[in-house]
Protein backbone atom coordinates (compact mmCIF):
# COMPACT_ATOMS: atom_id res chain seq x y z
CA UNK A 1 0.00 0.00 0.00
CA UNK A 2 1.65 3.57 -0.68
CA UNK A 3 -0.28 7.10 0.65
CA UNK A 4 -0.42 10.04 -1.04
CA UNK A 5 -0.27 12.83 1.64
CA UNK A 6 -1.46 16.04 -0.61
CA UNK A 7 -1.50 18.29 1.06
CA UNK A 8 0.16 17.83 4.21
CA UNK A 9 -0.38 21.01 5.90
CA UNK A 10 1.86 24.27 5.08
CA UNK A 11 4.98 23.38 6.42
CA UNK A 12 6.45 19.94 7.23
CA UNK A 13 8.88 20.29 10.81
CA UNK A 14 9.33 17.89 13.14
CA UNK A 15 10.57 20.38 15.55
CA UNK A 16 6.65 22.24 15.44
CA UNK A 17 5.02 21.33 18.43
CA UNK A 18 1.64 21.89 19.98
CA UNK A 19 -1.21 21.95 17.26
CA UNK A 20 -1.65 21.22 13.60
CA UNK A 21 1.41 21.50 12.40
CA UNK A 22 2.52 18.60 14.82
CA UNK A 23 -0.61 16.48 13.93
CA UNK A 24 0.00 16.52 10.27
CA UNK A 25 4.14 15.84 10.42
CA UNK A 26 3.48 12.91 12.88
CA UNK A 27 0.76 11.35 10.92
CA UNK A 28 2.15 11.52 7.88
CA UNK A 29 5.63 10.48 8.73
CA UNK A 30 4.36 7.85 11.24
CA UNK A 31 2.22 6.44 8.42
CA UNK A 32 4.72 6.78 5.73
CA UNK A 33 7.21 4.64 7.23
CA UNK A 34 4.49 2.17 7.79
CA UNK A 35 4.10 2.36 4.42
CA UNK A 36 7.69 2.48 2.02
CA UNK A 37 7.40 4.47 -1.33
CA UNK A 38 4.27 6.87 0.07
CA UNK A 39 4.54 10.67 -0.84
CA UNK A 40 3.97 13.86 0.93
CA UNK A 41 3.35 16.98 -0.75
CA UNK A 42 3.22 19.76 1.70
CA UNK A 43 4.47 23.90 1.27
CA UNK A 44 7.93 24.21 2.61
CA UNK A 45 10.11 21.07 3.69
CA UNK A 46 11.95 21.56 7.31
CA UNK A 47 12.30 18.69 7.90
CA UNK A 48 15.60 17.45 6.15
CA UNK A 49 16.05 14.46 7.97
CA UNK A 50 13.84 12.36 6.17
CA UNK A 51 13.88 8.73 6.05
CA UNK A 52 14.68 7.08 2.40
CA UNK A 53 11.39 5.02 2.76
CA UNK A 54 9.54 7.68 1.58
CA UNK A 55 9.47 11.61 -0.50
CA UNK A 56 8.23 14.95 0.58
CA UNK A 57 7.73 17.14 -2.42
CA UNK A 58 7.89 20.31 -1.44
CA UNK A 59 5.86 24.00 -2.64
CA UNK A 60 8.36 25.95 -2.84
CA UNK A 61 6.29 28.67 -0.79
CA UNK A 62 8.29 31.60 -0.16
CA UNK A 63 5.87 32.23 3.27
CA UNK A 64 7.43 29.52 5.34
CA UNK A 65 4.39 29.93 8.30
CA UNK A 66 0.73 29.36 8.43
CA UNK A 67 -0.21 32.74 8.47
CA UNK A 68 0.31 32.91 4.61
CA UNK A 69 -0.85 36.02 2.42
CA UNK A 70 -3.70 35.70 0.25
CA UNK A 71 -1.62 35.37 -2.80
CA UNK A 72 0.37 32.69 -1.13
CA UNK A 73 -2.88 30.54 -0.07
CA UNK A 74 -4.03 30.71 -3.70
CA UNK A 75 -0.51 29.75 -4.73
CA UNK A 76 -0.55 27.05 -2.25
CA UNK A 77 -4.09 25.24 -2.77
CA UNK A 78 -3.29 25.46 -6.83
CA UNK A 79 0.34 24.08 -6.49
CA UNK A 80 -1.44 20.95 -4.68
CA UNK A 81 -3.84 20.72 -6.77
CA UNK A 82 -1.59 20.02 -9.59
CA UNK A 83 1.09 18.19 -8.17
CA UNK A 84 -1.86 16.10 -6.86
CA UNK A 85 -3.28 15.01 -10.12
CA UNK A 86 0.20 14.41 -11.29
CA UNK A 87 0.76 11.63 -8.54
CA UNK A 88 -2.34 10.33 -9.26
CA UNK A 89 -1.54 9.98 -12.96
CA UNK A 90 1.25 8.18 -12.73
CA UNK A 91 -1.16 5.02 -10.94
CA UNK A 92 1.30 4.51 -7.93
CA UNK A 93 -0.98 5.25 -4.86
CA UNK A 94 -3.62 3.91 -3.43
CA UNK A 95 -5.06 6.07 -1.20
CA UNK A 96 -5.39 10.09 -1.03
CA UNK A 97 -5.31 11.27 2.81
CA UNK A 98 -5.60 15.07 2.80
CA UNK A 99 -3.71 16.27 6.13
CA UNK A 100 -4.65 19.67 6.91
CA UNK A 101 -6.08 19.63 10.24
CA UNK A 102 -8.30 23.13 10.68
CA UNK A 103 -11.88 23.38 11.33
CA UNK A 104 -14.48 21.58 8.65
CA UNK A 105 -15.90 24.78 7.66
CA UNK A 106 -12.17 26.06 6.02
CA UNK A 107 -11.31 22.26 4.16
CA UNK A 108 -11.56 21.67 0.74
CA UNK A 109 -9.60 19.61 -1.55
CA UNK A 110 -9.57 21.25 -5.52
CA UNK A 111 -8.29 17.72 -6.87
CA UNK A 112 -11.45 16.06 -4.90
CA UNK A 113 -14.35 18.52 -6.15
CA UNK A 114 -12.67 18.06 -9.78
CA UNK A 115 -12.10 14.55 -9.44
CA UNK A 116 -15.09 12.70 -11.31
CA UNK A 117 -13.85 9.16 -10.24
CA UNK A 118 -13.40 10.01 -6.87
CA UNK A 119 -15.16 6.79 -5.16
CA UNK A 120 -12.73 4.49 -7.46
CA UNK A 121 -10.00 6.41 -5.63
CA UNK A 122 -10.39 6.95 -2.26
CA UNK A 123 -9.71 9.73 -0.20
CA UNK A 124 -9.51 10.22 3.50
CA UNK A 125 -9.70 13.53 5.06
CA UNK A 126 -8.35 14.68 8.61
CA UNK A 127 -8.06 14.97 11.05
CA UNK A 128 -10.78 18.14 11.44
CA UNK A 129 -11.89 20.42 14.33
CA UNK A 130 -14.69 21.98 14.81
CA UNK A 131 -14.80 25.63 14.11
CA UNK A 132 -13.35 27.72 16.86
CA UNK A 133 -16.74 29.50 18.43
CA UNK A 134 -14.32 33.04 19.59
CA UNK A 135 -14.21 35.73 17.08
CA UNK A 136 -11.18 37.66 18.28
CA UNK A 137 -8.78 39.64 16.30
CA UNK A 138 -6.13 39.19 18.29
CA UNK A 139 -5.96 35.24 17.28
CA UNK A 140 -2.84 34.70 15.74
CA UNK A 141 -2.88 32.02 13.05
CA UNK A 142 0.72 30.86 13.02
CA UNK A 143 1.77 27.89 15.45
CA UNK A 144 1.33 28.01 19.24
CA UNK A 145 4.49 28.21 20.25
CA UNK A 146 6.69 28.52 17.24
CA UNK A 147 6.29 32.40 15.94
CA UNK A 148 8.22 34.95 13.98
CA UNK A 149 8.47 38.71 13.05
CA UNK A 150 6.86 38.83 9.96
CA UNK A 151 5.84 41.58 7.75
CA UNK A 152 2.15 43.23 7.84
CA UNK A 153 0.03 41.70 5.14
CA UNK A 154 -3.72 40.61 4.30
CA UNK A 155 -5.00 38.00 7.07
CA UNK A 156 -5.80 35.23 5.34
CA UNK A 157 -8.14 33.45 8.16
CA UNK A 158 -9.95 36.90 8.72
CA UNK A 159 -10.62 37.26 5.24
CA UNK A 160 -12.15 33.89 4.55
CA UNK A 161 -14.26 34.32 7.69
CA UNK A 162 -15.97 37.25 5.91
CA UNK A 163 -15.51 37.93 2.32
CA UNK A 164 -15.31 33.75 1.85
CA UNK A 165 -17.25 32.38 4.11
CA UNK A 166 -20.50 31.01 2.22
CA UNK A 167 -18.52 29.66 -0.72
CA UNK A 168 -15.64 28.12 1.34
CA UNK A 169 -18.67 26.49 3.38
CA UNK A 170 -20.03 25.21 0.26
CA UNK A 171 -16.87 23.59 -1.47
CA UNK A 172 -15.85 22.21 1.90
CA UNK A 173 -19.37 20.46 2.48
CA UNK A 174 -18.78 19.12 -1.06
CA UNK A 175 -15.36 17.99 0.04
CA UNK A 176 -16.39 16.18 2.51
CA UNK A 177 -19.37 14.53 0.87
CA UNK A 178 -17.33 13.06 -2.02
CA UNK A 179 -14.51 12.07 0.89
CA UNK A 180 -14.15 8.17 1.36
CA UNK A 181 -13.35 8.78 4.77
CA UNK A 182 -12.91 11.34 7.28
CA UNK A 183 -11.24 11.30 10.45
CA UNK A 184 -12.56 14.27 13.56
CA UNK A 185 -10.72 14.39 16.57
CA UNK A 186 -13.86 14.01 18.65
CA UNK A 187 -17.21 13.23 18.95
CA UNK A 188 -18.79 16.83 19.25
CA UNK A 189 -16.93 17.44 15.52
CA UNK A 190 -18.61 14.16 14.14
CA UNK A 191 -21.89 15.45 15.40
CA UNK A 192 -21.23 18.92 13.94
CA UNK A 193 -20.72 17.42 10.90
CA UNK A 194 -23.87 14.79 10.79
CA UNK A 195 -26.00 18.02 11.49
CA UNK A 196 -24.32 19.28 8.35
CA UNK A 197 -25.92 15.90 6.92
CA UNK A 198 -22.20 14.62 6.05
CA UNK A 199 -23.65 10.49 6.35
CA UNK A 200 -22.25 9.26 10.17
CA UNK A 201 -21.01 6.00 8.44
CA UNK A 202 -17.83 7.91 6.58
CA UNK A 203 -16.71 9.85 9.67
CA UNK A 204 -14.35 8.40 12.11
CA UNK A 205 -13.05 9.80 15.84
CA UNK A 206 -9.07 9.51 15.73
CA UNK A 207 -7.72 12.10 17.99
CA UNK A 208 -4.38 13.60 17.92
CA UNK A 209 -1.76 11.78 19.30
CA UNK A 210 1.61 12.26 21.95
CA UNK A 211 4.92 10.72 22.07
CA UNK A 212 5.04 9.75 25.55
CA UNK A 213 8.71 8.42 24.73
CA UNK A 214 10.20 12.09 24.23
CA UNK A 215 7.22 13.43 26.87
CA UNK A 216 7.77 11.65 30.34
CA UNK A 217 6.77 11.15 33.80
CA UNK A 218 10.01 12.10 36.34
CA UNK A 219 9.49 11.23 40.17
CA UNK A 220 7.78 14.66 42.08
CA UNK A 221 10.27 15.92 44.48
CA UNK A 222 9.12 16.62 47.44
CA UNK A 223 8.66 20.23 47.94
CA UNK A 224 7.13 22.62 50.87
CA UNK A 225 3.92 24.26 49.65
CA UNK A 226 5.67 27.60 49.23
CA UNK A 227 7.66 26.06 45.98
CA UNK A 228 5.23 24.94 44.19
CA UNK A 229 5.58 25.59 40.38
CA UNK A 230 2.37 26.49 38.48
CA UNK A 231 2.73 26.58 34.20
CA UNK A 232 0.95 27.41 31.57
CA UNK A 233 2.25 26.90 27.92
CA UNK A 234 0.17 28.67 25.34
CA UNK A 235 0.37 31.29 22.51
CA UNK A 236 -0.31 34.38 24.33
CA UNK A 237 -3.06 36.17 22.91
CA UNK A 238 -6.66 36.90 24.76
CA UNK A 239 -8.22 34.14 23.34
CA UNK A 240 -5.82 32.16 25.79
CA UNK A 241 -7.13 33.61 29.18
CA UNK A 242 -3.40 34.03 30.71
CA UNK A 243 -5.17 37.11 32.21
CA UNK A 244 -7.37 35.36 34.23
CA UNK A 245 -4.58 32.84 35.36
CA UNK A 246 -2.29 35.36 36.39
CA UNK A 247 -5.22 37.20 38.04
CA UNK A 248 -5.74 33.86 39.93
CA UNK A 249 -2.13 33.45 40.70
CA UNK A 250 -2.38 37.22 41.92
CA UNK A 251 -5.12 36.20 44.92
CA UNK A 252 -2.82 32.99 46.13
CA UNK A 253 0.80 35.10 46.11
CA UNK A 254 0.12 36.48 49.70
CA UNK A 255 -1.27 33.31 50.94
CA UNK A 256 1.82 30.91 49.58
CA UNK A 257 4.50 33.36 49.66
CA UNK A 258 6.85 31.52 47.29
CA UNK A 259 4.91 29.95 44.29
CA UNK A 260 5.84 30.92 40.89
CA UNK A 261 4.10 31.01 37.96
CA UNK A 262 5.79 29.98 34.90
CA UNK A 263 4.26 31.34 31.18
CA UNK A 264 5.57 29.25 27.92
CA UNK A 265 4.98 30.90 24.54
CA UNK A 266 4.92 34.16 22.85
CA UNK A 267 2.00 35.82 21.14
CA UNK A 268 0.57 39.56 20.40
CA UNK A 269 -0.47 40.06 24.15
CA UNK A 270 2.46 39.29 25.56
CA UNK A 271 3.16 43.50 26.52
CA UNK A 272 -0.13 43.70 28.21
CA UNK A 273 0.34 40.88 30.10
CA UNK A 274 3.95 41.66 31.34
CA UNK A 275 1.77 45.27 32.12
CA UNK A 276 -0.84 43.16 34.56
CA UNK A 277 2.12 41.69 36.07
CA UNK A 278 3.69 44.57 37.02
CA UNK A 279 0.48 46.82 37.95
CA UNK A 280 0.25 43.42 40.18
CA UNK A 281 4.01 44.07 41.30
CA UNK A 282 4.31 39.97 40.57
CA UNK A 283 7.08 40.59 38.47
CA UNK A 284 9.50 38.43 40.90
CA UNK A 285 7.08 35.71 40.87
CA UNK A 286 5.69 35.06 37.39
CA UNK A 287 8.34 34.68 35.06
CA UNK A 288 7.54 34.68 30.90
CA UNK A 289 10.07 32.36 29.27
CA UNK A 290 8.96 33.16 25.77
CA UNK A 291 9.37 30.55 23.05
CA UNK A 292 10.52 27.30 24.30
CA UNK A 293 11.68 24.69 21.46
CA UNK A 294 10.09 21.47 21.70
CA UNK A 295 12.95 19.43 22.49
CA UNK A 296 13.36 21.15 25.46
CA UNK A 297 9.39 22.46 26.56
CA UNK A 298 9.09 19.11 28.12
CA UNK A 299 11.76 19.76 30.96
CA UNK A 300 9.60 22.55 31.91
CA UNK A 301 6.51 20.20 32.17
CA UNK A 302 9.03 17.62 34.66
CA UNK A 303 9.88 20.37 36.81
CA UNK A 304 6.13 21.99 37.64
CA UNK A 305 3.47 20.61 39.58
CA UNK A 306 0.19 21.66 38.26
CA UNK A 307 -0.35 22.70 34.29
CA UNK A 308 -3.09 25.39 34.35
CA UNK A 309 -4.95 26.89 31.13
CA UNK A 310 -7.50 29.04 30.86
CA UNK A 311 -8.65 28.97 27.23
CA UNK A 312 -11.90 31.04 26.28
CA UNK A 313 -12.50 28.82 23.36
CA UNK A 314 -10.48 25.53 22.26
CA UNK A 315 -11.33 22.44 19.43
CA UNK A 316 -8.75 20.35 21.03
CA UNK A 317 -5.65 21.20 23.17
CA UNK A 318 -2.51 19.41 22.27
CA UNK A 319 -0.56 20.84 25.54
CA UNK A 320 -2.94 18.68 27.39
CA UNK A 321 -1.95 15.95 26.31
CA UNK A 322 1.54 16.99 27.02
CA UNK A 323 1.24 18.02 30.24
CA UNK A 324 -0.76 14.61 31.20
CA UNK A 325 2.31 12.54 29.63
CA UNK A 326 4.52 14.57 31.72
CA UNK A 327 2.24 13.03 35.06
CA UNK A 328 1.24 16.99 35.88
CA UNK A 329 -2.42 17.55 37.40
CA UNK A 330 -4.56 19.51 35.08
CA UNK A 331 -6.82 22.67 36.09
CA UNK A 332 -8.57 23.98 32.68
CA UNK A 333 -11.59 26.17 31.91
CA UNK A 334 -14.77 23.86 30.31
CA UNK A 335 -14.38 23.57 26.12
CA UNK A 336 -14.86 21.20 23.73
CA UNK A 337 -11.49 20.50 23.56
CA UNK A 338 -10.86 20.03 27.41
CA UNK A 339 -13.96 18.25 27.66
CA UNK A 340 -12.66 15.91 25.19
CA UNK A 341 -9.72 15.22 27.03
CA UNK A 342 -9.71 15.78 30.60
CA UNK A 343 -12.06 13.76 33.28
CA UNK A 344 -13.18 16.33 35.74
CA UNK A 345 -11.89 15.04 39.42
CA UNK A 346 -9.60 11.90 37.61
CA UNK A 347 -6.49 13.75 35.65
CA UNK A 348 -7.23 17.27 37.75
CA UNK A 349 -10.17 20.02 37.29
CA UNK A 350 -12.67 21.75 34.97
CA UNK A 351 -14.17 24.77 35.84
CA UNK A 352 -16.22 27.19 34.38
CA UNK A 353 -15.20 30.17 31.57
CA UNK A 354 -13.60 33.19 33.30
CA UNK A 355 -13.79 32.12 36.91
CA UNK A 356 -10.58 33.35 38.47
CA UNK A 357 -12.64 32.59 42.29
CA UNK A 358 -12.79 28.89 41.43
CA UNK A 359 -9.44 28.68 39.37
CA UNK A 360 -7.77 30.06 42.87
CA UNK A 361 -9.39 27.53 44.93
CA UNK A 362 -9.10 24.63 42.99
CA UNK A 363 -5.12 25.82 42.99
CA UNK A 364 -4.98 26.00 46.89
CA UNK A 365 -6.30 22.38 46.93
CA UNK A 366 -3.66 20.93 44.82
CA UNK A 367 -0.86 22.85 46.32
CA UNK A 368 -1.92 21.76 49.65
CA UNK A 369 -2.71 18.38 48.74
CA UNK A 370 0.79 16.59 47.30
CA UNK A 371 -1.04 12.97 47.49
CA UNK A 372 -3.77 14.32 45.39
CA UNK A 373 -1.34 15.77 42.71
CA UNK A 374 0.69 12.77 42.57
CA UNK A 375 -2.52 10.64 42.22
CA UNK A 376 -4.01 13.00 39.60
CA UNK A 377 -0.65 12.84 37.54
CA UNK A 378 -0.57 9.13 38.13
CA UNK A 379 -4.22 8.98 36.22
CA UNK A 380 -3.17 11.34 33.52
CA UNK A 381 -0.02 9.71 32.35
CA UNK A 382 -1.67 6.22 32.04
CA UNK A 383 -4.53 7.42 29.55
CA UNK A 384 -2.25 9.44 27.71
CA UNK A 385 -0.28 6.03 27.22
CA UNK A 386 -3.46 3.90 26.99
CA UNK A 387 -5.68 6.27 24.26
CA UNK A 388 -3.50 9.08 22.79
CA UNK A 389 0.57 7.19 22.07
CA UNK A 390 1.35 7.80 18.46
CA UNK A 391 2.64 4.78 17.60
CA UNK A 392 0.22 2.20 19.63
CA UNK A 393 -2.69 3.75 19.58
CA UNK A 394 -3.34 6.37 16.68
CA UNK A 395 -1.56 5.35 13.92
CA UNK A 396 -3.01 1.81 13.64
CA UNK A 397 -7.03 3.43 13.51
CA UNK A 398 -5.28 5.17 10.68
CA UNK A 399 -3.94 1.55 8.94
CA UNK A 400 -7.30 0.04 10.06
CA UNK A 401 -9.24 2.94 8.23
CA UNK A 402 -6.78 2.60 5.29
CA UNK A 403 -7.02 -1.07 5.06
CA UNK A 404 -10.96 -1.03 5.43
CA UNK A 405 -11.69 1.21 2.70
CA UNK A 406 -9.06 -0.62 0.26
CA UNK A 407 -11.27 -3.54 1.20
CA UNK A 408 -14.02 -2.24 0.24
CA UNK A 409 -13.25 -0.47 -3.37
CA UNK A 410 -10.47 -3.15 -4.26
Amino acid sequence: MKILFSPCHYIFDSRFEGGEVSWAYNIAHRLALVFPGSLVVTGYNNDRGNPTSYQVIELQLKQRYIDMSLRNAIKFNFSYFLETRRQIARGDFDILHHVLPFGFNSTFNLFVLSNIKSKAFPTVIGPLQSPLGYADNEIDTRNVRNTQPQKKRLDVARIMQTVFALPLRFLSNLTLKKAARIVVVNQYTKNLLMENNISGHKIVVIPPGIDTEHFQQTIPMQKPLQDIEIITVNHLVKRKGIDLIIKAFNILAQRYAHITLKIIGDGRAKKDLERLVAQLNLKNRIVFYGHIPNHNVKNVYQKADVFVSMSRSESWGQVYLEAMACGLPIISTKSVGSQSIIRDGVFGYLIEQEDIDGLAAKLAHLIENEQLRWQFGQAARKEVEENYDWNNVIIPKYIEVYQELLRKCC
